[in-house]
């Protein structure tokens, strides 16, 4: 739950800091980070725990995610994907 893990970041860290979740998964560390005043920072291999993660994080946020080195939004990227499956 967001709010125990919420919890335990208000323990352990300053506002600002960043909280690093090397196993973003379904991104309740990245959700509480932000209700916490913190700096959240995740890694994901898996591209389908990635968009769960980034579609919660907007939701929850009400920021858009988008690619620091191109610029597209999370939409983008999701589109220009399922355009690249639905071709192969």
């Amino acid at each position: 739950p967001v709010r125990l893990v919420h919890d335990a970041i208000l323990d352990c860290s300053k506002p600002k800091g960043i909280i690093l979740d090397p196993f973003t998964g379904a991104g309740t560390t990245l959700v509480a980070a932000h209700r916490a005043k913190r700096r959240g920072r995740g890694i994901e291999i898996d591209p389908a725990y990635a968009d769960c993660a980034l579609r919660r994080l907007e939701k929850a946020v009400g920021v858009t995610p988008h690619l620091v080195d191109t610029g597209e939004t999370f939409a983008d990227v999701a589109l220009r994907r399922l355009s690249s499956k639905e071709a192969a």
